[in-house]
Parts: structure tokens; C-alpha cells; sequence
């Protein structure tokens, strides 16, 4: 009987080490890329400047932190633009018509976004397609619903 945790043979501990070495490997080029920014820019690691690097990358913290488990448990997610878009564009033009429901086009935005999400789950789950071919779909019906809503060039035909 074989417990959690332990490694058994060689081979599952030159994985890990393989694996470690990688992760390693990029926390080792952060600090190289982070000392050379120092270096080479006095204002780099002032507050202001690390808020407005955070305040203009927070929507792709977000993405990032969700394809992370995606890419960890050996899935892969075309579709993530396209969602954006189209839950942007669903965002964009409820504000636009009428400003007062702001909180009403966050939760519409939201909805898209999770039926979405639910879509490509089904399709990976319960139709057993490959998940690079349901999130490619995925992709493709978003990108030209989001294109229907906004216009071309942004004139929502609507």
C-alpha cells in the first residue's frame, strides 16, 4: 500500500528535482530582471511607481491567477481574450445607456464570464472534447459575439 506523499523511486525524485529546478530557475531570472531595473532606473522601486504598475496590470493579475490552475492540472484556455472582450463589451454598453446601472452591467458582465466558463466545462467534462478544441470554439463564439454587440470599429448595431 503506498502513501501520499512519499517518493518511491528514482525516477519520481528526479522529477521533482526537475521540477523544482524549473521554478527556481524563474524566481533566479525575477531577481536578475528586478536588480537590473534598480540599476538601471532610479524611480524603479519608488511607491509611485510600483502602485501604477499594479494599478495597470491588476485585470491581467486576475487572468494570470486564473490560468494558473488551468495550466496546473494540465488544461489549456484559448477563450480567456475573447471572454474579456465580450464581457467588456456587455460592460461597456450598459454604463453606456444608462450610467446609474453600473452595478447591474458588473453583475451582467460576471454572468457572461461564468456561462462561459460553465460552457467550456461542460464541453470538456460531460461532451469529452479536448479542452484546447471546446475553448477555441469558445473563443470563436465570443469574439463574434462581441463583435455583433459592439460594431465594427465600436458602433453596437443595437
Amino acid at each position: 500500500m503506498e502513501k501520499a506523499g512519499i517518493l518511491h523511486s528514482k525516477h519520481d525524485r528526479l522529477l521533482l528535482f526537475k521540477r523544482k529546478s524549473e521554478v527556481i530557475f524563474v524566481y533566479i531570472f525575477l531577481v536578475i530582471f528586478f536588480i537590473a531595473a534598480m540599476l538601471l532606473s532610479d524611480r524603479f522601486m519608488t511607491e509611485r511607481n510600483l502602485r501604477n504598475l499594479i494599478i495597470s496590470n491588476i485585470g491581467l493579475l486576475f487572468v494570470a491567477y486564473g490560468q494558473l490552475f488551468i495550466v496546473l492540472l494540465g488544461g489549456v484556455d484559448l477563450s480567456v481574450g475573447s471572454v474579456i472582450s465580450l464581457t467588456n463589451v456587455i460592460c461597456v454598453t450598459m454604463i453606456t445607456e444608462n450610467p446609474s446601472t453600473w452595478f447591474l452591467a458588473f453583475i451582467a458582465s460576471l454572468a457572461a464570464g461564468a456561462g462561459v466558463g460553465l460552457v467550456n466545462g461542460l464541453l470538456v467534462v460531460r461532451g469529452r472534447l479536448q479542452p484546447i478544441i471546446a475553448t477555441l470554439a469558445t473563443q470563436i463564439f465570443c469574439r463574434g459575439g462581441a463583435l455583433y454587440h459592439a460594431g465594427p470599429g465600436g458602433n453596437s448595431p443595437l
